[in-house]
């Protein structure tokens, strides 16, 4: 594995544990609807306070019901796989190609 292969495999881990880390976020609705809420951090995930809540200092104003968008995460996932996999396979094959020249 050549230095370029290595940089592009590093980059795909920390990109595949970012969007994991910043997950997006969904809110079900009566079991029929879904609400998108965007990309929201993991651990506190997201939260619907206004002017006055922030005023007041109200410490919790999570969203009812909200949760990881599970299926848009894993298409992520494996779309960052598939592309950087097959980025270090080209990159591969190009230094090899580059070598025997």
């Amino acid at each position: 594995m050549n230095i370029r292969q290595r940089v592009a495999l590093l980059v795909g881990v920390v990109l595949f544990c970012s969007l994991g880390l910043y997950a997006p976020w969904e809110q079900r609705v009566n079991n029929l609807s879904v609400r998108r809420l965007g990309y929201h951090w993991v651990f506190s995930g997201p939260r619907e306070c206004d002017a006055f809540d922030r005023a007041a200092g109200v410490p919790n104003c999570q969203v009812p019901g909200a949760q990881v968008d599970v299926q848009r995460l894993i298409i992520q996932w494996v779309s960052v796989g598939v592309v950087f996999a097959g980025l270090v396979l080209v990159l591969g094959r190009t230094a090899s190609y580059s070598e025997e020249l």
